[in-house]
């Protein structure tokens, strides 16, 4: 469960890293005016570039994450399926060997 929940965090955490991103660029006039930039046109450009690498940076490690968050569940099935089978075979030898007495 720990790799689970240490993957659920990780994505919870890109998610608010593309939240912060998405709202600076609504507001990048603010954001400019913070930065005190005189050349308002050139500099607008370069920051909406800068803040679009960095989304796609962001999808991109998602999709990895979400690729491993789904490898990891398929694991825990496959894990969980072995564990019933066992079980049960644990519990027919205890009948096997109650009948046998």
């Amino acid at each position: 469960m720990k790799w689970g929940t240490k993957l659920k965090d990780e994505k919870r955490q890109l998610e608010a890293r593309e939240q912060q991103i998405r709202f600076r660029l609504a507001n990048i006039q603010m954001e400019l005016t913070m930065r005190g930039v005189l050349n308002r046109g050139d500099a607008e450009r370069e920051l909406r570039a800068a803040m679009q690498r960095e989304l796609s940076d962001i999808h991109n490690e998602k999709e990895e994450l979400q690729q491993r968050i789904d490898r990891a569940q398929r694991e825990a099935e496959r894990a969980r399926q072995k564990a019933d089978q066992l079980k049960a075979l644990i519990d027919k030898l205890i009948e096997n060997a109650e009948a046998k007495q």
